[in-house]
């Protein structure tokens, strides 16, 4: 690595604000130029906010710009049914139509619907991993997530070394909700994961949304619970338009 390449790196990592320690253990300066990733700045948010409280190092590939705009999550089951695919296609168009960057998870089912519908929209797409960022999951996605990275963006809170661990998707999770003004779940089960986002975007005062279909399916108790805790119910592309207009 040049010298000058090296300099330009370490004022981005001193930006970033990644601690001494972490730089040395970590080897940041030479993952950043391997991998071709930049650090968020830790000054990009104005005022200081939630996210740069929680998440002093975020990883990304791809214009963070975009992160100034209205950001809205489209999230839910890894396996959809026919009709929740299309529920989540019909979803992100309005988004797309509304302006809102589409932000999801690059996991299967929902959010590779979210993310493919919003590329080929003309639309924003921002990408949360659990994982770090050179190690897309699932590998399958790989192809999706470098599409994500040259057009949108690509960003990880997980460290270099962070490839396994039972807190990476809530602590992504997390994120993704602190990321957007609200979270829109189309399908999820009863134990999914994306109950875990559901919560997280309550306790951090975002709007949470739920398609009626949820709410109207019987199997599943967690809707309820949350329409008591301040959730709404979405009915119609108006009823969302209007919902998103509140926040």
């Amino acid at each position: 690595m040049g010298v000058k390449k090296m300099d330009q790196v370490n004022e981005q990592i001193e930006g970033a604000g990644v601690a001494k320690a972490t730089r040395l253990d970590l080897d940041i300066a030479g993952y950043l130029v391997a991998t071709g990733t930049l650090l968020l700045p830790r000054d990009f948010f104005q005022p200081p906010n939630a996210i740069t409280e929680q998440f002093p190092t975020i990883f990304c590939k791809g214009n963070f710009e975009l992160l100034r705009r209205p950001c809205v999550s489209v999230v839910g089951t890894r396996v959809p049914s026919a009709e929740g695919a299309a529920r989540a296609k019909r979803v992100t168009s309005v988004l797309v139509d509304l302006g809102f960057v589409v932000v999801s998870g690059l996991a299967k089912g929902i959010d590779t619907v979210a993310h493919k519908t919003a590329i080929e929209r003309g639309g924003l797409t921002a990408a949360v991993l659990g994982t770090p960022i050179h190690k897309i999951y699932p590998a399958e996605n790989k192809a999706l997530a470098a599409e994500i990275a040259s057009k949108c963006i690509l960003l990880s809170p997980a460290l270099p070394h962070e490839e396994k661990g039972q807190y990476l998707f809530p602590r992504r999770n997390r994120l993704m909700a602190l990321l957007s003004m609200a979270t829109i779940i189309i399908e999820a089960g009863e134990t999914s994961g994306v109950v875990h986002q559901a919560a997280e975007c309550l306790k951090q005062g975002r709007k949470l949304l739920l398609l009626k279909s949820l709410v109207d399916n019987s199997a599943l108790t967690w809707p309820a619970k949350f329409i008591k805790s301040g959730a709404h119910v979405v009915e119609s592309p108006d009823d969302l338009k209007g919902l998103l207009a509140q926040c």
